[in-house]
């Protein structure tokens, strides 16, 4: 019974160092901002995921990866992610389908990419715009039985935006005997 309870103490002690060591490595970064507009996003109305981070991590120049909205650009494995896409520029986006189609890639050792299998959507083959302001629905991820690692969400609009996946770590609880 001694044992057990040190095993506890122990445990515990190891989680608390977990909690208060973690926290948020990467900064904000402000040079990928394409400008700041006054009119008002109003996102679609569905009851929201909350992710357990809030983190914004670099994304690549040019891909207008501020018009992906998601509540982070990290997540845990099996969490649910949440994306749609606002139109926060100035002029119409064009997009090849309607609804505006997107892939996923997954960042592979040689940092080249290749499509996530099992995600895909059905979609009609027409075009549709999306006037500054407009959104598009709320689509999700379920990242339960995926690889932690570097993804890129891509629209057929021309815009994109990473996100990381962190692995879940798991704790062993049964004492050694």
């Amino acid at each position: 019974m001694k044992k057990i309870t040190i095993y506890i103490i122990a445990l515990m002690i190891v989680l608390m160092c977990i909690l208060l060591t973690t926290g948020c490595t990467t900064k904000p970064v402000l040079d990928n901002q394409t400008g700041t507009f006054t009119s008002p996003t109003v996102p679609p109305t569905t009851q929201p995921s909350e992710a357990l981070y809030k983190v914004t991590i670099a994304q690549q120049n040019n891909t207008h990866a501020d018009f992906i909205k998601m509540d982070s650009d990290v997540y845990n494995q099996g969490e649910v992610i949440e994306f749609y896409v606002v139109n926060e520029g100035t002029e119409t986006l064009t997009c090849a389908n309607s609804p505006p189609s997107y892939r996923i890639y997954h960042q592979i050792e040689d940092k080249s990419w290749e499509i996530q299998t099992g995600v895909s959507e059905t979609m009609s083959p027409l075009i549709s715009y999306f006037k500054p302001g407009e959104t598009t629905r709320v689509r999700r991820l379920i990242t339960t039985d995926w690889t932690a690692g570097r993804y890129r969400i891509v629209f057929d609009c021309g815009i994109s935006r990473e996100f990381d996946l962190r692995r879940i770590q798991k704790l062993n609880l049964t004492p050694e005997k």
